[in-house]
């Protein structure tokens, strides 16, 4: 039902690998920048890079007519981001695509949902499909779609001999090289992080070590954030949050930039750095106490949310419409998601990031209320920003 399909051609084996990915869904572009910042927390001989993009671009006119993504078209529009963006001819190009994909060789198998497949140093990935799989972390599947192929294509393994090799494996071994039709499988092999013993002694015939080791670490933190499985080692200095006002005192009625930063490192929430600072610090300013919908339309526990949340947004950002803080309370899941992503990829201990991430709380049967929690002696919050703290 779903697996990755390779052509008899493979990226040749080089220490530096520069990875450039065009995303061409329509939406997840924020999702897929945290799949390049995961991927940037493992530093190695690979590096990856989303690339910019303009809905004029010719490539993006040409995806856009395209019903679905089959080999022809597939080397057609690897050819013109090549040729547009100027990519070296070593560099490896990522073609993310909401379109289904077309097997580049009939098979005796039937497969519906193609994830992806590879041509040479171009390969091409479908942006949805992954929800169910991850248990609502999508942007892990499409990260361990880009690492798997990475890893099969330098590995020299040509899955248009399937039956016929002993690069993969048919059967269910929870290993990145598991060729997996059942959506459990494909869950299996990217919950467990693994390259089993005898796929990892093949691999080493083929890719230096220093690439090897990076692209197991990347599976290992793919890994332990589907499975919530951090390593408990922090110091108190890691664990240390803190929220502070700057001002320039040449503009004494400005605003204050607000900043925070966990264990002495300021945090970067990066495109919509400001909203997203407002929303985390409200929940900061409110460690420990579960807020959610209700609570921001009055119906709920903390029924002067809306309002301290508004005078918050007031001090720190400007003036929040109507429909700004109405977006916010209807999309309360993705928003947040975005932040604990940017936290999880900007914090180097990821045990610390997941503690400090907001964390989804089921109140009562219909209500999801979200929670940041902290040890009293672990935050630091300046003493007028407490007074927008829910009563």
């Amino acid at each position: 039902m779903h697996k990755e399909f390779t052509v008899a051609t493979f990226i040749s084996n080089i220490f530096d690998m520069d990875v450039k990915i065009a995303y061409l869904s329509f939406k997840g572009r924020s999702d897929m920048k945290d799949v390049v910042d995961m991927f940037s927390k493992d530093v190695g001989p690979i590096t990856f890079q989303l690339l910019d993009y303009t809905n004029y671009s010719k490539y993006y006119l040409v995806h856009r007519g395209l019903k679905k993504i089959d080999p022809e078209n597939f080397r057609n529009l690897s050819a013109l981001i090549r040729e547009e963006v100027g990519l070296k001819v070593e560099d490896v190009l990522v073609i993310v695509t909401p379109r289904d994909l077309i097997t580049p060789y009939p098979v005796e198998r039937s497969f519906k949902n193609w994830l992806s497949y590879y041509d040479e140093n171009n390969i091409v990935i479908r942006s949805s499909g992954y929800h169910e799989v991850t248990e609502g972390r999508p942007y892990l599947g499409v990260a361990h779609q880009v690492i798997e192929n990475i890893f099969q294509n330098l590995g020299g393994i040509n899955l248009a001999q399937i039956g016929h090799t002993d690069g993969i494996h048919l059967g269910r071994e929870s290993c990145i090289n598991d060729f997996s039709e059942e959506l459990n499988d494909v869950k299996g092999k990217m919950w467990s992080g693994r390259i089993c013993a005898k796929c990892l002694a093949k691999a080493k015939e083929n890719i230096d070590n220093a690439t090897l080791q990076q692209i197991r670490s990347i599976l290992r933190r793919i890994s332990n954030r589907l499975n919530d499985n951090y390593e408990i080692n922090c110091t108190p200095e890691e664990l240390k949050i803190e929220v502070t006002l700057e001002r320039d005192p040449r503009k004494v009625k400005a605003r204050p930039r607000c900043l925070v930063t966990i264990g002495g490192r300021k945090i970067n929430f990066g495109r919509g750095d400001e909203l997203r600072t407002v929303r985390y610090v409200f929940y900061l300013i409110n460690h420990n106490l579960p807020i959610g919908k209700y609570d921001f339309i009055g119906d709920g526990v903390y029924n002067d949310a809306a309002e301290k949340y508004k005078l918050l947004y007031d001090k720190i950002q400007g003036s929040v419409t109507s429909k700004t803080l109405g977006d916010y309370i209807d999309n309360l899941p993705k928003l947040h998601d975005r932040i604990s992503n940017r936290i999880l990829n900007e914090v180097q201990n990821e045990y610390i990031g997941n503690l400090y991430s907001l964390k989804s709380l089921k109140t009562n049967k219909t209500d999801t209320c979200y929670i940041v929690n902290v040890e009293p002696d672990n935050i630091d919050i300046p003493d007028e920003l407490m007074e927008f703290r829910v009563g």
